[in-house]
């Protein structure tokens, strides 16, 4: 890997410690030396003068298991300063996997997370089936622009050992056994730990396969987690449902903490509106603190702005007819919305959806009609507008806006205000995970890549509820601390040439622009470079001068086994 020097610049190390002036060399892919004044030994150099010097950061929660096959630059992470990305969110992987049900793994993978199918099904190799070895193998074989670590899923893993049935009952003792055996495999060979999702149901409304596991599969899979020190473990609860959260968090506490497993938890809830649900929440986060349970659980730095779209949505899981809809043949669709008894369906659906609480169908004056496929219009108004003024039940104002407007078109919801105190408190709180974005995921709901920037354009630069040296830590040397990558996170001879320049006064968050770059032709979301000076990936630059340089320096996987 590269040699370089970095001089000029103000280092903040990852630790939370003040700033310093330094310089910072880099030697075949490490750092070797960091202090003032450093001579020059002929290694290209970076003028980071008037600028923070940081290391990498690392994203907590990703799911890039399929896009580092079609998109391994992953643009725009490198412009965002991001060097280290955590996949394999959430339960499903795509590893392992057998041959005969490999398509349902993609199917139930691509519906959680809105992702193109045929990109997976035209991109992917899939020539590991059922061993983590050879998945290891094939992702350390893709050259990439960051490096990789990531779980193996429990649905994944369920699905492999029961086939078919995996949905529909609970597992016996002997397929607990073949799954032990296959998590057993996985970490022996690099995955950073086991993620399992108890919220989420599939495209045909039925439970994603882990949600049926009884408690004896979990403690099958957490005796093997037990016997590799320092895995984690993942665990999606029903954060969507508030009466059954706390209860999934806690079960899985009951019983991966005597185990001394490490855990995250998805997620604190951080809308200002949410004071019961975030209260709770956090009481419970004391509780399993106080009984020696290390089970951190992550939140929401930055409000999300989503975009609605009628292609393929997960928004839309919670009122079943507009479901039907949306993944109905695409020749159908139109009759569907102009049908009076599928409209019926989508009044009560919609009246009675399932959905959280604040879901946006029960407040339509957040859900803006932003663009027309064919110009129709009205755009730049919210739907509660539009059905009022056409004196119409919401679900069959939105049927009439589609029609008019093409199956193509898009709305979008207000953000909801977050309550910054408690985001702060969080931030400030060694036992959290934070910032977590769903980068990979949902490509046509939101472009996550970055959003980790807002940290510090928001708190750090404009508001200043917290010091630099405080958001650094916390997307650099807490990160690492958690998830056990020793190796970097902060700025330290000895540790991986992973380093951001930028300066504060330099850095935006660019709004959302459609790429039409993704495999079969579709698009995603994506965003214009922000500002940072130069991403450093083992020494070698990924981006600099603000613009990526297409070098593929990470690797996968670099972790156990």
């Amino acid at each position: 890997m590269g040699d370089l020097l970095v001089r000029g610049g103000t280092v903040v190390d990852g630790t939370g410690k003040p700033g310093f002036k330094a310089d910072v060399r880099v030697r075949d892919g490490l750092i070797a030396e960091v202090g003032p004044g450093l001579k020059s030994q002929g290694e290209p150099e970076i003028d980071a003068s008037g600028a923070l010097v940081t290391p990498g950061f690392i994203d907590s929660h990703t799911h890039l298991d399929g896009e580092m096959w079609w998109h391994p630059d992953f643009d725009p992470l490198p412009s965002y300063g991001t060097t280290t990305a955590i996949m394999g969110n959430c339960g499903v992987t795509i590893a392992p996997v057998t041959p005969e049900y490999r398509h349902e793994v993609v199917d139930l993978l691509c519906y959680l997370e809105d992702l193109p199918k045929n990109a997976f099904e035209a991109s992917v190799p899939f020539r590991w089936n059922m061993s983590w070895a050879d998945y290891r193998k094939a992702v350390q074989g893709r050259p990439t622009a960051i490096h990789l670590e990531g779980y193996v899923g429990h649905a994944s893993i369920r699905v492999a050992a029961m086939g078919k049935a995996a949905w529909e009952r609970i597992a016996t003792p002997e397929e607990n056994a073949r799954m032990a055996a296959l998590l057993d495999e996985a970490l022996a060979n690099g995955a950073l730990g086991l993620s399992t999702n108890l919220m989420d149901n599939d495209r045909q409304h039925r439970p994603v396969p882990s949600k049926i596991a009884d408690d004896a599969e979990f403690e099958a899979l957490l005796d093997v987690m037990a016997r590799h020190k320092g895995k984690i473990f993942q665990v999606e609860g029903r954060f969507a449902e508030p009466q059954h959260h706390i209860a999934d968090v806690e079960r899985m506490a009951r019983l991966a903490g005597p185990r001394g497993i490490r855990a995250v938890w998805l997620v604190m809830p951080m809308l200002a509106r949410d004071t019961e649900m975030r209260a709770n929440a956090m009481a419970m986060h004391e509780r399993l603190h106080a009984a020696g349970i290390d089970f951190r659980p992550t939140f929401m730095h930055k409000p999300f702005s989503v975009f609605l779209n009628f292609e393929h949505s997960l928004m839309f899981e919670w009122m079943p007819a507009w479901h039907d809809m949306i993944y109905a043949p695409k020749d159908t669709r139109e009759g569907l919305l102009s049908d009076p008894a599928w409209r019926e369906k989508a009044r009560h659906s919609m009246d009675h959806h399932s959905g959280p609480p604040g879901y946006p169908f029960e407040r339509p004056d957040v859900v803006m009609l932003s663009y027309s496929e064919t110009k129709a219009g009205p755009v730049g108004i919210s739907l509660g507008e539009y059905a009022r003024g056409r004196r119409q039940h919401t679900s069959d104002a939105m049927a009439d806006w589609l029609l008019a407007n093409g199956l193509g078109s898009i709305m979008s919801l207000k953000s909801d205000a977050l309550d910054e105190e408690s985001v702060v408190k969080l931030l400030r709180d060694p036992r959290t995970v934070g910032c977590p974005n769903d980068t990979g995921a949902h490509l046509q709901l939101f472009e996550a890549g970055g959003q980790n920037l807002y940290l510090f354009t928001r708190y750090v630069r404009d508001t200043k509820q917290i010091s630099v040296e405080e958001a650094v830590h916390v997307l650099t040397g807490k990160h690492a601390e958690f998830f056990g990558l020793t190796d970097r996170g902060l700025i330290a001879p000895g540790k991986l040439a992973d380093l951001n320049v930028f300066s504060l006064d330099e850095i935006d968050m660019p709004p959302e622009e459609k790429a039409y770059d993704v495999p079969g032709g579709s698009w995603r979301f994506v965003r214009q470079p922000p500002g940072i000076r130069a991403t450093i990936v083992r020494g070698v630059p990924t981006c600099l001068a603000g613009k990526p340089t297409g070098a593929h320096p990470g690797t996968a996987f670099m972790h156990g086994g």
